[in-house]
């Protein structure tokens, strides 16, 4: 409605299009003191292909999602979801002890995020911790201190 011109395209094919676009826009289901953005499977990798083809990438998300108490996004414990969505019953006597795993999120480090976008306003992901202290108070610790 808006005159924005948008084409569904499943996940997977999305580096077929970075050239087409002027920018990645991806949500979160959570975002770390430093930046980082935990979302679903496959955002960490589209992100690092948009910033190889120069095209930007934002994270949408509300400040419901930001999690100061995870200093860094590769300290949150990823789900493994169950092996079923990923190979049948039948398959999976035909593979036999071959490892499945099924993860349902990743995460994104900060260095390949544009902006992090909120009902706040848009921030440089290394300064989303600035927010977080707004919001949270100052006991926001600095997720690049020494411990």
């Amino acid at each position: 409605d808006a005159g924005v011109p948008v084409t569904l395209i499943v996940d997977s094919a999305a580096r077929r299009y970075l050239d087409e676009v002027d920018h990645v826009v991806v949500g979160a289901d959570s975002i770390a003191a430093d930046g980082g953005v935990i979302n679903k499977i496959g955002t960490s990798g589209l992100a690092v292909n948009a910033r190889e083809r120069g095209v930007p990438i934002m994270t949408a998300a509300q400040t419901i999602k930001l999690h100061p108490e995870t200093l860094t996004g590769h300290t949150v414990e990823i789900e493994m979801r169950d092996e079923s969505e990923v190979i049948d019953a039948d398959a999976r006597e035909d593979i036999g002890d071959i490892a499945v795993e099924n993860p349902a999120f990743d995460v994104t480090p900060p260095r390949y995020m544009d902006a992090i976008v909120t009902e706040q306003g848009q921030f440089p992901p290394e300064s989303i911790v600035t927010l977080m202290r707004e919001l949270f108070g100052e006991g926001v610790a600095e997720p690049w201190a020494e411990p």
